[in-house]
């Protein structure tokens, strides 16, 4: 995307259309809206792939205020030093500190329950990085850890100290990773097994050693009962651990997992999960996130797009979460009228 410049709508309205042909830069600019929260926004590459071609660096600004408090919020980056930079008021921060939050859903969210389990895991992480900035960090660690240990023991080294060092580090982030899962999951299935206006009500679970282990015993034991494990794993190609976890779902009304359900109805459940997540950071921080919905409408029937609109412009009026939807014709979101901001992007510029 080239240089840009928008506002929210100053009549109110709590929503954002985005259009154009693709190509334009339309899930660009939504990438560009999800750097402002912690984590590397909503495609997870690093600085160097945000970069347009041709160009050495990027720099994006977001001027906001919440309750009269005006912020500013800054991300930079050089090729030289290959490192994404955070400001708020100028002053430098992490990027576990970036105070926006946002979510997204994205096309091949539709294939969730359908993805595997790695999939489904990085899902559930970006969520409970939206309120924990530093769960991901934890889960960088974890992965560091993993591969020191795997590392020492195929080269043979059978330093049982420093292997009994390095396990119980990993077995410390596990304990910490899996908490942060039950707690979160615990809190969208209050949210979720409600459901949301013709959304269906689901119910989420983990399946993953150490999240079992939680579910029985305290962490300490169950801290304990991994470590041990892992120093009797030592000669195994695989281990089971936080790095294996599996999120499910379940329809309720049909009494079936998502796996099995039809297609748009999978899409619905997605939605109805999203929709849950909103809500808990609404509740966490006192303010709602930013919600991107990229190319939300597509091979949609004329009845499920009148009924998503309807949905998002219900979360912009009853809890005032500020949604951008993108998609390819102005004509889809018609039905919004003068309820929603509409932005036309071609060749990475706003034309409109």
């Amino acid at each position: 995307l080239t240089e840009c410049h928008f506002d929210m709508p100053k009549n109110g309205a709590m929503m954002t259309v985005i259009t154009g042909n693709n190509g334009a830069g339309k899930t660009n600019l939504l990438e560009a809206l999800s750097l402002l929260a912690p984590g590397r926004g909503l495609r997870a590459t690093a600085g160097e792939e945000k970069v347009r071609f041709g160009q050495t660096r990027f720099r994006l600004r977001a001027d906001f205020s919440y309750n009269q408090q005006p912020e500013i919020l800054k991300m930079e980056y050089d090729a030289t030093d290959k490192k994404i930079k955070s400001f708020l008021n100028h002053n430098p921060i992490k990027s576990s500190e970036r105070n926006f939050s946002c979510l997204w859903v994205l096309p091949r969210h539709d294939r969730l329950f359908q993805d595997s389990a790695s999939e489904r895991r990085r899902f559930l992480d970006k969520l409970i990085t939206a309120i924990h900035g530093n769960h991901q960090s934890e889960i960088i660690g974890f992965n560091e850890l993993l591969r020191q240990r795997r590392s020492l023991l195929e080269q043979g080294h059978q330093d049982d100290t420093w292997l009994r060092v390095l396990e119980k580090r990993i077995a410390e982030k596990s304990i910490a990773i899996a908490g942060s899962r039950l707690a979160y999951i615990a809190k969208l299935n209050q949210a979720v097994t409600r459901g949301f206006q013709f959304l269906p009500p689901l119910r989420l679970a983990l399946s993953g050693m150490v999240e079992e282990m939680l579910e029985t015993t305290d962490a300490v034991e169950a801290e304990k009962i991994y470590q041990d494990y892992l120093g009797k794993s030592r000669g195994l190609e695989t281990i089971e651990g936080v790095h294996r976890t599996d999120m499910t779902a379940r329809h309720l009304k049909k009494d079936l997992p998502a796996s099995l359900c039809s297609t748009g109805e999978q899409k619905l459940l997605v939605l109805g999960l999203m929709v849950g997540a909103v809500q808990i950071l609404t509740a966490e921080f006192g303010r709602p996130p930013l919600f991107l919905l990229d190319d939300i409408v597509s091979h949609l029937d004329d009845d499920h797009q009148a009924k998503i609109l309807r949905l998002f412009a219900s979360l912009s009026d009853n809890l005032q979460v500020p949604c951008f939807l993108t998609g390819t014709r102005k004509a889809d979101f018609s039905s919004l009228g003068g309820r929603a901001q509409f932005i036309t992007l071609a060749n990475g510029r706003i034309l409109a």
